[in-house]
């Protein structure tokens, strides 16, 4: 219904563009062609009319203009030449006429054209229209005026003018309805491409043809589906990651809480309280760690970029897991050019982004040396954090930023993470006007992630 609504106002607006195209003609027309071409009719008019008028003039020579043969006369040359004809005398009476239509007209609206010798006069407005008066001249005296209707046409010249225009008019508005069913198609099927989608089929797209604007629109349309229909997966698939991530914690929660209330050891009861403090702290990070992530998603993060060293970015990022580094044997290298490169970034994200690499080296890469490699560009600083642990498989490099991702399927929260600390990464360096990539670190293993920052 909507969409034949919006046919009938493509189809009233194509209507009223022809019909302001074919005002402008006409008045345009009116005014560069019409005026000659009204004294050029005016003089036709009046020269087929002395014409007439001579015809006449030879059968009613040797007549009065009173006697019956001046009408009978009249009425075949009316005939003949399709013309009502009316003769009236020197007073301006009528004595003859072939119809009762032709009335003598008055002396307002009326264009004299001379004719040969004689002065005839056209009356082209209302209510004398296409009216011609022309002297009757016999014995070399102007003895009458003949009248002579040139509106008068044929009764099938008639029918042929209204059947035209009918047709013109019909296929007009067939062709204005064609039209507007062409133009409005497309937007039809878009129309139904996004009922369909509002209805939850977000695997619909719409079928794009040609190139045209409404292609271009069709294609767009497409893109945000996609996106709409990424995010709306993300998000599904974030919830059952949450959802899974915290059931494990509550449940041992729920069961030290139990275990609490019938406890009568104090070494027990210290116990539980010890491992319930453990799990409330496992539930806020991984709160904390949703909060940040979804922030830096609906870019409500506030940033305040300042120019800061880098070496002083990754030493504060490294004192998150010193400790945890040194029990499982893991050293920090670096390696920047120049040594004092300067960033531009936001100092609390960028050490939040770096520990997180640091905390995912530390923990999959035991006993080995994590480096840090960074390079100053023109008005960028690629940085390289690698490790030289186990390494991931080339396919699974990209799925490592998604939400609650783990390569080793058996690993838990305790033992590899929450999932989320490479998914953080990269919005952080995406907020910051960077992009962040995971690629090995040799043919042998290691995983090294790169992103940039703005040079200061």
């Amino acid at each position: 219904m909507k969409t034949f609504r919006y046919t009938l106002r493509v189809a009233g607006l194509l209507v009223l563009f022809m019909l302001l195209v074919l005002l402008s003609i006409s008045t345009m027309f009116r005014f560069t062609v019409g005026r000659p071409f009204h004294g050029r009719l005016r003089e036709l008019l009046a020269t087929e009319s002395l014409l007439i008028t001579v015809q006449l003039e030879g059968r009613i020579d040797d007549l009065e203009l009173r006697d019956p043969g001046v009408a009978r006369h009249v009425r075949e040359v009316s005939s003949w030449t399709h013309r009502d004809i009316a003769v009236l005398d020197a007073r301006g009476a009528i004595v003859a006429a072939s119809s009762r239509t032709v009335q003598p007209p008055d002396d307002t609206d009326a264009e004299e054209v001379v004719c040969g010798d004689r002065r005839c006069r056209v009356f082209l407005a209302p209510p004398h229209a296409s009216v011609v008066s022309v002297p009757l001249v016999r014995g070399g005296r102007e003895r009458g005026t003949v009248l002579v209707d040139q509106s008068m046409p044929r009764p099938d010249e008639a029918n042929l003018f209204l059947i035209g225009m009918i047709s013109i008019g019909a296929v007009g508005l067939l062709g204005v309805a064609l039209l507007s069913l062409y133009l409005s198609r497309p937007l039809r099927r878009m129309s139904r491409s996004m009922d369909r989608i509002a209805s939850g089929d977000l695997a619909h797209r719409v079928a794009v043809k040609g190139r045209d604007e409404v292609a271009c629109m069709g294609e767009s349309f497409n893109t945000m589906a996609d996106r709409v229909s990424t995010m709306i997966r993300g998000q599904q698939e974030l919830l059952a990651g949450v959802s899974h991530e915290l059931r494990s914690p509550l449940a041992r929660m729920k069961l030290c809480l139990e275990l609490l209330g019938g406890a009568t050891d104090d070494q027990k009861k210290e116990r539980h309280i010890s491992s319930l403090t453990e799990d409330i702290d496992e539930v806020d990070s991984l709160v904390e760690e949703l909060m940040t992530a979804s922030r830096l998603d609906l870019g409500t993060a506030t940033l305040r970029p300042e120019r800061a060293s880098l070496d002083d970015l990754v030493s504060a990022a490294w004192t998150r897991v010193e400790r945890e580094a040194v029990d499982r044997g893991v050293s920090l290298t670096c390696s920047l050019e120049p040594p004092d490169v300067l960033v531009l970034a936001d100092r609390a994200l960028t050490v939040r982004l770096l520990g997180n690499l640091f905390e995912n080296a530390v923990r999959h890469a035991p006993g080995s040396s994590v480096v840090v490699r960074a390079r100053r560009g023109a008005v960028r600083v690629d940085v390289d954090v690698i490790d030289d642990g186990p390494g991931v498989a080339p396919e699974m490099h990209e799925k490592l930023f998604e939400p609650f991702f783990r390569a080793d399927p058996s690993r838990s929260r305790r033992t590899g993470g929450s999932g989320l600390g490479l998914m953080i990464v990269r919005r952080a360096v995406e907020a910051q006007g960077g992009t962040c990539r995971a690629s090995a670190s040799s043919p042998g293993g290691g995983l090294t992630i790169s992103f940039d920052l703005a040079a200061a």
